[in-house]
């Protein structure tokens, strides 16, 4: 989540749940519902990614715990202006993934 998504990420979360807040790509200042964290008991952590050994930790621990990203939509190479055009309109819940390149 980023501030930008942080309080649709809360509404997501199972009740106990953990939201990390991740980079600032969607802003530095964003809108939370406090009262959501407190009725679902939700832990919210700060991640910052100031280094390459911070980096390559957080990515150890994503592969340990299994983490996948939520992924909103996915588009081939040729449609790269569509794809642009869904992530500028903002209302994707996720990643927007362009497939450069077919495997095989």
């Amino acid at each position: 989540a980023g501030p930008g998504t942080l309080d649709r990420s809360l509404k997501a979360t199972r009740a106990g749940g953990t939201v990390a807040l991740l980079g600032a790509l969607t802003g530095r200042q964003g809108t939370v519902t406090t009262g959501l964290i407190l009725m679902k008991r939700l832990r919210v952590c700060g991640i910052m990614v100031d280094s390459r050994a911070a980096f390559e930790a957080m990515n150890r621990f994503i592969a340990e715990k299994r983490i996948r990203p939520v992924i909103d939509r996915t588009f081939p190479f040729d449609r790269l202006v569509d794809a642009l055009r869904c992530l500028e309109v903002g209302e994707h819940f996720g990643k927007i993934v362009v497939h450069v390149r077919e495997d095989g």
